[in-house]
């Protein structure tokens, strides 16, 4: 049985809410962006993930191409490519303009060993290979390229893995 205090301070909570002003600058605020998914489009696979506190939108374009608008809040990794992938040359194009904190690259994955590596050929004010280890560097296409790597254990973006290698390869004049 529900005690007549009880009942009266939930109807007074209930009350209170719903007294309060709908434009309260204490009203939640919704979050419009795209949400995490993977799949195909356009004969390729596509991921996006987010971790929910952006209006980042990602759109599908024809064949390999995409779209992102990002504001600079929250994070998201997406993009197109191959499942399962092969050795192979890929080129791509595209417009790129970063302002604060974003980098531009490519990137894929093995599964045994598990290694995740990112070519990475544009730096905003976010270098990702911070606390990696420097393995050397190569010249490839007139720039030089700096190779790093990095083990994670249990990254909490990740929780599904508990040791990764990720291996880096920075254009130098991204940096």
């Amino acid at each position: 049985m529900v005690s007549l205090k009880s009942f009266l301070l939930s109807f007074i909570a209930v009350a209170r809410v719903l007294a309060y002003p709908a434009n309260s600058s204490f009203e939640l605020i919704n979050r419009s962006g795209t949400p995490s998914s993977t799949g195909t489009s356009g004969g390729y696979y596509y991921s996006f993930w987010t971790d929910g506190g952006a209006d980042v939108t990602y759109t599908n374009g024809a064949l390999g191409e995409y779209n992102v608008q990002w504001p600079e809040i929250g994070n998201f990794v997406g993009g197109k490519g191959w499942n399962p992938g092969s050795a192979m040359v890929v080129t791509y194009s595209g417009t790129y303009n970063p302002n604060g904190n974003s980098y531009l690259s490519g990137c894929g994955w093995t599964t045994s060993p598990l290694i995740e590596y990112y070519i990475v050929e544009n730096i905003g004010t976010n270098d990702p290979s911070t606390g990696a280890t420097l393995k050397g560097s190569v010249v490839s296409d007139g720039a030089t390229c700096k190779l790093k790597s990095i083990m994670v254990f249990m990254d909490a973006h990740r929780p599904y893995i508990t040791v990764l290698l990720e291996l880096f390869v920075i254009y130098k004049n991204s940096l």
